[in-house]
């Protein structure tokens, strides 16, 4: 669940403060926990803040009743801390009764109407319905803007709602422009606290992220948490997500050892904070898991994503989207393990899962379907793999663009596959591409690169084609990598230099080929593109 970090928790306060007519009607008794209240969110200390919520709701019923505002205030505030601790369903209840509530007193289209709209859309963001979230974040918004508040702030937040729900959605072009949007608004109205313009910058990184310009993402994630490190300290959820959101970019630029260390760190915070049954944690355990599919461990990586599983299940209930993510990790690990009639049925789950959530050009699904594809190929299933590879790919390019490293990905399955069936000739078409697109986006070091065939690194050392020459410049590749990254280059070069003797001659005839196919580690882990969400993916 990525895209979490405070852009809830500045909801809960937003409520907390409206208060002000409330508490000055009340006993002083009353004011004080309205106090605790917001502390306790701030501080992350969601248990705690539901019970203080629950002692403002009745403090509002005595005085007030409960059609009155100041109560609807009330129940919302209970939304924002249920939805913190995962209990989504009830979340949406409180902030369904709120709506009411105010909509009755008030009109549907009073300011006040938004933000226990915004409180709901959450609530069903959370439980992925995500079609019906949409047209509820818009009427927020539609309301906020025809009423022109003193503060762009709650409009630019609101908006930024729905660039969350772009990105998860499959639509990252349009989330960037949407984050590009709130972060003028801050700038034109001379507002935006650094509580304010994390979450915005969370998701900014994430939508690059996801159109694969990964050293972009990877300073606005290192720049994300500075931030809430310091609005927060170094224990707060938010500094979890952050930490998340951070490994996930690294791992796509192939560092994962340099990933484990913040996953850890995430998941003890989130163990502590939320406990071990908590879907935010099941969301670490998740990330974790795939690491450990990268780096071999299956075994590690099957217990990760079974208690990743069992807790969304519980939680997110058995068709989350986020429940689907997880089958598909366990499929891939079947795979690697040679379970592949239980890696069907993983897959299976998850592709229905998705197809019905989903929109139908998500890429979530192409992972599905990536998947199942290199699983029809592993076992001679020459027909039904190219169909579901061919599937993936419409959907990767219709989404991310020709020129996403996923897209790459689909067509280096294909070209397996092609060989196999002793079609050489459009293997090598599908080589060259992908070889210029990794050449684009991938840096020298990234594994993938450093285990291309023969095609790639002609392209990389500079044979025939011109992305070579830039390659050798330096000019090519993402703009602004570290120098950690050329560090870790240099090591690298001797391994690329002992493999390049084992790769000398391309399979281009089906018997090499399947021998390659053997040795082949299977592809399909759970893309970190999320990430969310907690999964900041997982948007949370």
């Amino acid at each position: 669940m990525t895209g979490a970090i405070a852009r809830n928790g500045l909801l809960g306060l937003a409520l907390a403060a409206s208060w002000a007519t409330l508490a000055a009607a009340q006993q002083d008794d009353v004011g004080a926990g309205q106090k605790r209240y917001r502390e306790l969110y701030a501080a992350g200390d969601y248990t705690a803040a539901l019970t203080e919520a629950q002692k403002l709701d009745a403090a509002a019923a005595a005085r007030f009743g409960t059609e009155d505002g100041h109560y609807a205030e009330a129940l919302a505030a209970q939304s924002n801390a249920l939805r913190k601790l995962a209990r989504y369903g009830e979340a949406e209840d409180f902030a369904r009764k709120a709506v009411a509530i105010v909509e009755a007193a008030r009109g549907a289209t009073h300011p006040a109407v938004a933000a226990p709209l915004t409180s709901l859309a959450l609530a069903l963001e959370l439980q992925g319905r995500y079609a019906e979230a949409d047209a509820i974040y818009r009427r927020a918004l539609a309301i906020r803007q025809l009423a022109g508040e003193a503060s762009p702030a709650a409009r630019a937040r609101t908006l930024n709602h729905l660039a969350v729900l772009a990105r998860k959605e499959g639509r990252p072009r349009e989330a960037e422009e949407l984050g590009r949007r709130v972060l003028a608004m801050y700038d034109k109205a001379k507002e935006g606290s650094d509580a304010d313009l994390a979450p915005v910058l969370e998701n900014l990184a994430l939508a690059r992220q996801a159109q694969a310009r990964y050293a972009e993402a990877e300073a606005d994630h290192w720049r994300v948490l500075a931030m809430v490190e310091r609005l927060n300290g170094p224990n707060h959820p938010d500094v979890a997500a952050a930490l998340m959101n951070l490994a996930g970019v690294l791992r796509l630029q192939g560092k994962d050892g340099d990933s484990e260390a913040p996953l850890q760190r995430a998941l003890a915070i989130r163990e502590r904070v939320f406990g071990s049954d908590h879907p935010f944690t099941a969301d670490s355990l998740g990330d974790l898991a795939g690491l450990y599919y990268a780096q071999a461990r299956y075994t590690d990586a099957q217990r990760l994503y079974e208690r990743a599983l069992a807790i969304r299940e519980r939680g997110l209930g058995a068709g989350h989207p986020e429940v689907a993510a997880v089958l598909n990790g366990l499929g891939s690990v079947c795979v690697a393990q040679g379970r592949n009639e239980e890696a069907a049925g993983y897959f299976n789950r998850a592709l229905a899962i998705r197809q019905r959530v989903l929109a139908a050009n998500d890429p979530a699904v192409a992972e599905t379907l990536g998947s199942m594809a290199n699983l029809d190929r592993l076992q001679a299933r020459y027909g039904e793999a190219e169909k579901l590879y061919r599937r993936a790919l419409a959907i990767r390019e219709q989404a991310l663009g020709a020129d996403h490293p996923l897209v790459a990905e689909t067509l280096a399955g294909l070209a397996v596959l092609y060989r196999l069936e002793g079609r050489s000739e459009e293997a090598e078409g599908l080589d060259q591409r992908v070889a210029t697109i990794r050449a684009h986006v991938l840096s020298l070091g990234h594994p993938v690169v450093a285990q291309a065939p023969d095609k790639e690194k002609e392209v990389r050392k500079g044979g025939k084609a011109k992305e070579a020459r830039k390659d050798d410049k330096g000019k090519a590749g993402p703009k602004g990598a570290k120098r950690e990254v050329a560090l870790k280059d240099e090591k690298g070069k001797g391994a690329r230099k002992g493999d390049k003797g084992k790769q000398a001659q391309k399979p281009d005839k089906g018997k090499q080929a399947g021998k390659a196919e053997a040795k082949q580690r299977p592809a399909g882990a759970p893309q970190r593109q999320h990430g969310d969400r907690n999964k900041p993916r997982k948007r949370a």
